[in-house]
């Protein structure tokens, strides 16, 4: 078995000698990673994913599916049975690549066509416990890519800071492609919660409540791994609105014309 630094699990290649697929799926939902199955895997076995772990199957011609419940497929399907959503990878006629969701009347519809939003479901997990609880997501296009690299075209990499933890939080950091399979990264922020994000400019805006909250911060960066506190308590409980008079969180902020905050 072995893990890659993108934390990609690799299973060995032949059943009976090491472990196979169901145990690569199986470790990948203990480690929060995803499962790479190489072209030459000498294995015939199978495996279930109901965690939805994303596995990359690069054998034949290979096929893609994502946490959420998302796979590749190479030509459309001609029916299908909601929520079912898959990835078209091969432009087709009138159907171009991307993803599609089954709508009502049982057909395929290009997401990027569609004009309300639609409930794909969980695409990160955490935990029962109190320390593996998770909660708060902030999602950005960040500036510099920090965990994964988007070769396609140069498309922009989506940064995420959410909330780890429930009694003692912190700020956690990951990316993703197309916002449904999410790496993880070594990047956090201690003792922080409720959190809002912003990018203005180059530089990522993050402002969270302290631990007891008694106090908004705000950090700041180039990058998600140079984060630095800009300024601790830029707001405090106690004194002036009834809002603020014992504890503080959950904020929203932007830069209006005149680049005011």
């Amino acid at each position: 078995m072995e893990v890659t630094p993108l934390s990609l699990i690799v299973p060995s290649g032949t059943p009976g000698t090491g472990p196979n697929l169901q145990a690569a799926v199986n470790q990948a939902v203990a480690s929060k990673a995803a499962v790479w199955i190489p072209a030459d895997y000498a294995g015939s076995d199978t495996y279930t994913n109901p965690n939805s772990v994303p596995v990359f199957d690069m054998r034949g011609a290979g096929t893609q599916s994502f946490g959420g419940g998302i796979t590749s497929v190479a030509s459309l399907p001609a029916t299908c049975t909601s929520p079912a959503s898959v990835y078209l990878s091969v432009a087709s006629g009138s159907n171009a690549v991307g993803y599609y969701d089954c709508a009502s009347n049982g057909t395929y519809v290009f997401r990027a066509a569609q004009t309300a939003w639609r409930k794909v479901g969980p695409v990160i997990f955490g935990g029962t416990t109190d320390a593996s609880s998770i909660s708060e997501p902030g999602v950005f296009i960040t500036p510099v890519p920090q965990v994964v690299t988007n070769s396609a075209n140069g498309a922009p990499v989506l940064g995420m800071f959410h909330t780890s933890g429930f009694s003692t939080n912190s700020q956690v950091y990951k990316e993703s492609l197309d916002g449904l399979t999410w790496f993880s990264s070594a990047i956090s922020i201690a003792s922080h919660v409720h959190s809002c994000v912003n990018v203005i400019g180059s530089t990522i805006y993050l402002m969270a409540a302290n631990q007891a909250l008694t106090g908004i911060d705000i950090y700041s960066g180039a990058n998600a791994g140079a984060m630095t506190l800009l300024k601790a308590n830029i707001i405090t409980v106690g004194g002036g609105p009834a809002w603020k008079a014992t504890s503080l969180g959950n904020c929203g902020f932007c830069s209006d014309v005149n680049g005011n905050f």
